[in-house]
């Protein structure tokens, strides 16, 4: 196997001065080697992928908890319907079809979308699929739990008390 063709220029097949031109500055190839070409793709796909984890952990936790709520008042039933909706909106719609959707039809309604750069559309296209699918694990999780333990770490959590006077 030649590992040389990564250090070949794209355009007309020759070997560069460089071949880590583009990422250390070593040198400025107008034609960028098949290895810069590999490494700022990746480069690129794990920073999609941290700021979709990122965004999905958050929404998928705060929607998660949301689902839980009782449904006592009308503002916890509102929440609750909010992100149910969330979770079977986001869940059902496959991932391909919402990068598209927010790659392509999202910034033609929402104009001010158009400004964003391509990577964070994808990422909030990837953010939002995956919090439905975290949502739903945190739920689970919570819901899981018998109602014998749940009273147990009510009374032994002051940050529980907390949370339950600014939702009430």
């Amino acid at each position: 196997m030649d590992l040389g063709i990564f250090c070949k220029g794209t355009l007309d097949q020759e070997p560069v001065e460089h071949c880590f031109s583009a990422l250390f500055a070593l040198g400025k190839n107008p034609d960028p080697s098949y290895l810069d070409w590999l490494l700022k793709a990746w480069g690129w796909t794990l920073a999609v992928a941290a700021l979709g984890l990122f965004l999905a952990l958050i929404l998928g936790a705060v929607m998660g908890t949301l689902r839980t709520l009782p449904t006592e008042n009308s503002l916890n039933r509102i929440l609750v319907r909010f992100s149910t909706a969330w979770v079977e909106l986001f869940r059902n719609i496959p991932i391909l079809v919402q990068v598209f959707l927010w790659y392509h039809v999202v910034p033609a309604f929402i104009p001010v979308m158009k400004s964003f750069p391509s990577y964070l559309l994808v990422s909030i296209a990837l953010g939002f699929f995956t919090s439905a699918r975290i949502a739903e694990q945190v739920r689970a999780g919570i819901q899981s739990l018998p109602r014998s333990e749940e009273h147990t770490s009510e009374l032994q959590s002051p940050m529980y008390l907390v949370c339950r006077l600014l939702l009430e």
